[in-house]
């Protein structure tokens, strides 16, 4: 994502009484030369400085110091818009009590700031936020030593900053290693330093063995990730069910951790889906979309329920992509409130796949190819186990329009275009040979050069682009027509 966007992308996020609320701001500021800015910005999907320049009378100077300053200034109204009752993130809530201990220590006020210090540590430490909470006994110490309160500078204060030090460097070793993962993630890529995972000490331990809950969730994550990407979806169901089965017998994580909580609920839909229990996935998924939408009882902060709700999107539309369910995934993809853009790349690779190859199901083929040429100017290196399957997917689309005269160019740019990747796959080759028989057979002949892709399919000699493209669900539809 281009930087310019981030500031589009921050105004998006505003919900109506927080622009109100920006507005009021700004006007008690007394200086709303940046407001024309914001005005402009507001109902722009995507940041363009010429238009921009051009609408408001501005040279790139102006633009950029008028940037600046409406930035600043929505960062420190949001600031002080956000309080407790607004269902802020509890992360969110002890940074802000750590920047104002920081205001009474600058003034001297060190019995206040040690006041706010203990309930802003118990806090952490309840939700498990170690980074801040070794931040907090290092700010602890000082107010003690200043106030000269060394009986409570004891062995068992130096000892908790001991252990609390040895939990943070867990979770940040399980960080690493997850480093790892989602390089691979993105690219589908079974790599030597993927294969070591499961040699690492940390991840021989049982997840209950491990020292704090989101150490437990960093294991789980690796490891479903892991077993997701080498394709073994039984043991990434049973790693996803596992962790279910671990936090829903512990009802206070929904409290403690709504995250990891709500994470683990993601995970169950994902693997059900891949295990080829789509119509369960669904029914998961529904459910918890219903607890995201209560607002009654919000279990997640409100950006935080809009990315889940994103990453419940993307689940969706692969769930009927699985189940075929083609017209009810197009109208989804289709629809104007699409989270899709949300999501990571990799997972937008994989909605505009799944998007194009229920039009070419639905008899849209020629729309469906223009969103196919979408997905090739993307980044070749997302989802690489993928890639393969758009060039075939387009030929499919131009056979069912009749355009058999292009088939030939583009089976000659699908192969250079394999070899320049070293992709090798006689799985593909063989349906370039076919489709390059139908394509150049005479008229009377095309019926025996379809039935040949016909049988070939049946016998299972194309099963990963019948995997990815149902491609025998599509010669079936075609028969009928």
């Amino acid at each position: 994502m281009r930087k310019q966007d981030h500031l589009v992308q921050l105004i998006a996020t505003l919900s109506p009484a927080e622009k109100r609320n920006f507005r009021q701001f700004s006007a008690q500021q007394g200086d709303t030369g940046y407001m024309t800015l914001f005005d402009a910005l507001e109902s722009e999907p995507h940041y363009n400085a010429g238009q921009l320049m051009k609408k408001l009378n501005l040279d790139s100077k102006q633009l950029r110091n008028g940037k600046y300053y409406l930035s600043q200034s929505l960062l420190k109204c949001l600031r002080n818009y956000e309080q407790p009752a607004v269902n802020v993130p509890v992360n969110r809530l002890v940074e802000i009590s750590r920047s104002e201990i920081s205001i009474l220590l600058g003034r001297g006020l060190v019995d206040y700031a040690l006041e706010m210090t203990n309930k802003t540590l118990e806090l952490a430490m309840e939700y498990e936020m170690f980074d801040m909470a070794n931040n907090l006994m290092a700010v602890k110490y000082i107010c003690l030593h200043n106030l000269e309160r060394f009986d409570e500078l004891n062995e068992a204060f130096f000892d908790e900053r001991e252990r609390l030090a040895r939990v943070a460097t867990e979770y940040r070793t399980l960080h690493r290693i997850n480093c790892i993962v989602a390089q691979a993630e993105r690219k589908r890529e079974v790599k030597s330093s993927l294969d070591k995972i499961p040699d690492y000490a940390i991840m021989k331990q049982k997840p209950e063995t491990l020292q704090s809950l989101v150490a437990q969730e960093a294991w789980f994550d690796i490891m479903f990730k892991f077993y997701t990407i080498k394709k073994e979806r039984v043991k990434a169901l049973e790693t996803a069910r596992l962790q279910w089965k671990l936090y829903d017998k512990h009802k206070s994580i929904r409290r403690i951790a709504p995250f990891i909580w709500a994470k683990s609920y993601l995970y169950l839909i994902e693997a059900e889906a891949e295990s080829g229990s789509a119509k369960k996935a669904i029914e998961l998924l529904h459910k918890f979309d219903l607890i995201l939408q209560d607002k009654a009882k919000p279990v997640l902060s409100k950006g935080t329920t809009q990315m889940f709700k994103a990453h419940l999107y993307a689940l969706n539309l692969a769930a009927l992509f699985k189940l075929k369910r083609f017209k009810e995934l197009i109208k989804e993809a289709e629809s104007p409130d699409s989270p899709a853009l949300q999501r990571p790349l990799y997972e937008q690779f994989l909605i505009l796949l799944s998007y194009s190859v229920a039009l070419m199901h639905e008899k849209q083929s020629d729309k469906a190819i223009i969103k196919l040429n979408e997905l090739l100017q993307l980044n070749a290196q997302e989802r690489q186990d993928l890639q393969p399957y758009i060039r075939p997917a387009i030929i499919l689309c131009q056979l069912q329009l009749g355009n058999y005269q292009v088939v030939p160019y583009l089976i000659k740019s699908a192969k250079a275009w394999m070899k320049r990747q070293k992709i090798n796959s006689r799985e593909i080759d063989l349906f370039f040979s076919l489709a390059y028989s139908i394509a150049k057979a005479p008229a009377f002949q095309k019926p025996q050069a379809w039935t040949k892709l016909q049988q070939t399919v049946a016998t299972n000699k194309l099963t990963a682009l019948n995997r990815e493209l149902h491609l025998s669900h599509w010669m079936k539809r075609k028969d009928k027509r």
